[in-house]
């Protein structure tokens, strides 16, 4: 895919309007989005390639779609504090909504980091004039083929620990993957910042480091117990991906906040989503058809999880 299609990347402070990887971001990466049409075509996408056996595939798709909810939560505070102050933490968010982005959409990653290339619909839908993307030509990063890094690895690292580059961009296809990955190991344990450069192409260079998306998350705040409860999460049932049985579900509780999804049975999600705030409990285990025994169970989680409250 070519830099200009992509935009390059969406540079802090830059020319907003005129820039292919900001017009993108600001059209899918938001909170509307995310949380609306971005979540259902995952899920439509998630249901097929299960139905096709594809479980590689289908478990990526998956941890998208569950990404979904704490990514839209974020995503627009994102957008604004990577343009203003090329916040790490923001970079990490916008990183995994361009993935998210590809997964949903299927556009390709641009030749540097997730920055998805739209299709020709898209930019025949824009009467709009494109700025030239920045230039690669920066003395920080050198270019090399996946086979160059092979056989000069070496030289390559030296470059590193002499402090002439920081990051390789690495081009093409390997034509020896094992051999391939063992060099790219060693030149990212050398290069602390070549890992951030895989996942943010250029972007990365505008930061000391790139967290991982979720890094230092807390856990929800347990609830409180009483008669009545509250829903403080979402949950949703999807396909059990490692169950051997394809019609064979598995319930995820999510949270449109930044916390991680916690994975519990079906029923656990049918009683979260029946925890209105009005209904008492005992009236809730009957419309869901669970013994009291059992019942004083799946309430206890979903308070221990945080995904409950008394009201």
């Amino acid at each position: 895919m070519s830099w200009e299609q992509s935009g390059g990347y969406p540079v802090p402070q830059g020319e907003r309007s005129e820039s292919i990887a900001w017009a993108i971001l600001d059209e899918l990466a938001t909170q509307q989005m995310v949380h609306g049409a971005i979540r259902e075509a995952l899920y439509v996408r998630l249901r097929t390639l299960v139905e096709q056996g594809n479980q590689e595939a289908a478990n990526e798709v998956l941890h998208g779609f569950l990404d979904c909810w704490s990514l839209g939560s974020m995503v627009d505070q994102a957008r604004s504090d990577w343009f203003d102050s090329a916040d790490k933490e923001a970079l990490a968010v916008l990183v995994r909504a361009a993935e998210i982005i590809q997964m949903a959409i299927g556009w390709p990653a641009g030749p540097a980091g997730p920055w998805p290339v739209p299709d020709e619909s898209w930019f025949s839908a824009k009467a709009r004039q494109w700025a030239a993307p920045p230039e690669r030509a920066i003395s920080e990063v050198c270019e090399a083929t996946a086979d160059e890094l092979v056989s000069n690895r070496a030289g390559l690292v030296s470059q590193v620990l002499r402090g002439e580059i920081v990051a390789i961009h690495v081009t093409g296809v390997p034509s020896d993957p094992v051999a391939y990955e063992l060099a790219l190991g060693e030149l990212q344990m050398e290069a602390p910042r070549q890992a951030g450069f895989r996942r943010a192409g250029y972007a990365a260079l505008h930061v000391d480091e790139l967290p991982a998306y979720g890094a230092g998350w807390d856990k929800p705040i347990e609830g409180k117990p009483g008669k009545v409860l509250v829903s403080v999460a979402d949950g949703v049932v999807v396909p059990a991906l490692d169950a051997g049985a394809p019609m064979a579900m598995v319930g995820w509780i999510v949270w449109p906040d930044t916390h991680r999804p916690r994975r519990v049975h079906p029923v656990a999600v049918a009683a979260l989503q029946a925890m209105d705030g009005n209904t008492p409990s005992e009236e809730i285990a009957l419309k869901v058809d669970v013994p009291a025994d059992r019942w004083a169970a799946i309430e206890d989680s979903l308070l221990a999880l945080g995904a409950a409250t008394a009201v």
